[in-house]
């Protein structure tokens, strides 16, 4: 689990509705895909300029929501979904009350938020004036941003 071991991937996808009738899924990965580290083995950068590319469609107020996660106060179709996703997280049985605290929240919620301000840095490099406009305010990432609900999924490679 991306929790047991720091240095594990997460990734996060959003489902987008599109234009026309069908939707996309947009994809925030931790690192390279297969596809960006082969391109990088031949010619260096250009896996990253790849996953850069990539990262830049994920819808911003998602991003920005997300530098605002906290485990604690997420939601979910029944309250025993919560229940076991926080158990889960801190390594209890899933009928276990979950406690109100833990470290593995905060080290989830620090792992969520650093991923997405890569995802924000990359952005606000890419303008012309990085610090200009509204993703190139210094305050943004310091701000505290209240949680709001996002179509959000995480996963974890094994």
């Amino acid at each position: 689990m991306c929790l047991a071991n720091v240095t594990a991937p997460i990734d996060m996808a959003a489902v987008v509705p599109g234009s026309s009738s069908s939707e996309e899924v947009e994809l925030v990965c931790s690192g390279l895909t297969k596809f960006e580290r082969t391109s990088d083995m031949y010619l260096a950068g250009r896996g990253m300029g790849a996953k850069v590319k990539r990262d830049s469609t994920f819808p911003e107020e998602i991003v920005r929501a997300a530098l605002g996660f906290n485990v604690k106060l997420t939601t979910a179709s029944s309250q025993q979904d919560i229940k076991r996703i926080l158990n889960y997280i801190v390594g209890q049985n899933e009928d276990d009350e979950p406690p109100r605290e833990h470290e593995k929240y905060e080290d989830l919620n620090q792992r969520v938020k650093g991923l997405f301000s890569q995802v924000f840095w990359h952005r606000a490099l890419s303008k012309d004036k990085p610090l200009q406009g509204s993703l190139g305010r210094s305050s943004w990432l310091t701000s505290s941003t209240t949680p709001t609900q996002s179509p959000v999924m995480c996963g974890a490679d094994p």
